[in-house]
């Protein structure tokens, strides 16, 4: 008449149920990182340059790039194993790294050392917004292996390497350059 008790959860159970509880939350850090990056890069890519607000649009960028990059690493559930996309993570670590090191380490000693962290900064840009298409767009048409969003992961770098190089490096003058120019 009195039902039976339930028999204690093994130790297996217990301990996938909190790794897969621990899994969760990184996913929502790296979503959460993904998205502050998201908004704060194209914050400090509009606001005005050398500025406190792009400044600080600007870190929270990097340290938001940092948390997504590395809770990339604790993220491998598809496969089990590291991808191609935890690769983009270390470019986006070295791209981030190497675009903070211009104004603080490269500023008296390269005349060019703007145009070297616009690169660097937008380049990790183009790669956080291509990677987060390649992940969204199956998600909005419906699941499943989607050509748009394989194509978004190629075309928007691409693009993004023509309007770079092409629109922003070639026409963009610093300060300075173009002091010199109407000096001359």
């Amino acid at each position: 008449s009195h039902p039976s008790p339930r028999p204690a959860p093994s130790r297996r159970s217990v301990r996938s149920t909190s790794s897969d509880s621990i899994g969760l939350h990184v996913v929502n850090v790296h979503l959460l990182a993904c998205a502050a990056a998201w908004v704060a890069g194209a914050c400090a890519a509009l606001l005005p340059k050398g500025r406190p607000a792009h400044r600080s649009a600007g870190q929270l960028y990097v340290v938001s790039t940092v948390v997504y990059c590395l809770s990339s690493f604790f993220i491998h559930t598809s496969t089990g194993q590291l991808t191609f996309f935890h690769a983009v993570s270390v470019q986006n670590l070295a791209l981030v790294s190497a675009g903070m090191a211009m104004p603080r380490l490269m500023r008296h000693r390269a005349p060019n050392w703007r145009v070297w962290h616009l690169r660097f900064m937008a380049y990790s840009y183009v790669a956080l917004v291509a990677t987060g298409l390649r992940f969204a767009l199956p998600l909005v048409s419906g699941g499943g292996r989607s050509v748009v969003a394989s194509l978004a992961f190629v075309v928007v770098p691409v693009g993004a390497w023509l309007w770079v190089e092409r629109a922003l490096v070639a026409t963009w003058r610093s300060p300075r350059m173009a002091e010199s120019e109407t000096r001359a």
